[in-house]
């Protein structure tokens, strides 16, 4: 996904001093260096760009109390715990956080960007248009996770939920055309599409321009998924658009500024088995307030 969106087989990346110097097929980069990840059989993306998040709520994700709710009642609940938060607390929910972005492929994130319209946003005319659209995962009160992956395969949904809903626009002939008429294809979501708002999109969104992109010059923010997996068996024909439309899974490896912070799926720059466990004592006993 470099400004040509080429796609490459049998290729890597060279990184030095936690920058991208090379990209190209594996034969034409260098044979050595400190640190060598095979990654054969793995399909390696840009790192998402995670543009509108609230770390902190992970703390008061699936309230028993809130499940049923719609926006009033729901924000009375939490206020109530939110009041009580300790910095410790927040800490662990912000690793936590951190922790899930990670591992489903996140290398950028940004804390309470944008606030946020009800309904499905018309994203094709947005693009159409040449607005910079970026994804966001929201705050775990309301959304119970951070994969932006998952919210990747949900933007493809939506945008083809909304194609549904909605009669066709444009010259009237186009009326009378079922939506899978090759007339009608520039209306459709593509998993390309939704990848390239989770990456460069995000980026152009925070203003980056050295990230969101795996080229030379730019951050070594990547990670991979494994493709050898029965999740994607049948759908290697097209293996970029099955990183979507199949069910989303964990990344294998991600590289944060060229550091491995995700390795065979687990975090390894942080022992998070007592942020887990300090976590659900915090959200145990926040759970007991609401």
């Amino acid at each position: 996904m470099d400004d040509g969106r080429h796609e490459l087989s049998n290729a890597g990346l060279f990184v030095r001093d936690g920058m991208i110097e090379q990209v190209g097929p594996t034969q034409q980069l260098p044979q050595h260096a400190d640190l060598v990840l095979d990654l054969s059989g793995q399909i390696v993306l840009p790192g998402f760009v995670n543009t509108h998040h609230h770390l902190d709520q992970t703390l008061t994700r699936n309230l028993p109390a809130a499940q049923n709710n719609n926006l009033f009642p729901w924000l009375k609940v939490h206020y109530r715990v939110w009041a009580s938060r300790t910095p410790e607390a927040s800490r662990c929910s912000t690793l936590i956080g951190l922790a899930e972005l990670a591992a489903s492929g996140c290398t950028t994130v940004f804390d309470h960007a944008w606030r946020l319209a009800s309904g499905i946003a018309p994203v094709k005319k947005y693009l159409a248009a040449g607005v910079e659209v970026g994804l966001g995962v929201d705050g775990s009160a309301s959304n119970d996770g951070s994969n932006i992956l998952l919210e990747a395969r949900q933007a493809l949904l939506l945008a083809r939920l909304r194609l549904g809903l909605l009669p066709p626009e444009g010259p009237r002939p186009l009326f009378l055309l079922s939506q899978s008429h090759p007339l009608r294809a520039h209306e459709w979501m593509t998993a390309r599409e939704v990848l390239e708002m989770a990456t460069r999109g995000g980026a152009a969104v925070l203003g980056r321009d050295d990230i969101g992109s795996l080229e030379a010059g730019k951050c070594a923010d990547f990670f991979s998924i494994d493709l050898n997996t029965v999740d994607y068996a049948g759908a290697l024909h097209d293996p970029v658009a099955a990183t979507v439309f199949c069910a989303p899974q964990k990344a294998r490896y991600t590289v944060i500024d060229g550091r491995v912070v995700v390795e065979n799926g687990q975090v390894v720059t942080v022992n998070m088995r007592p942020v887990i466990d300090a976590h659900n004592r915090f959200a145990r006993q926040f759970a007991g307030q609401s």
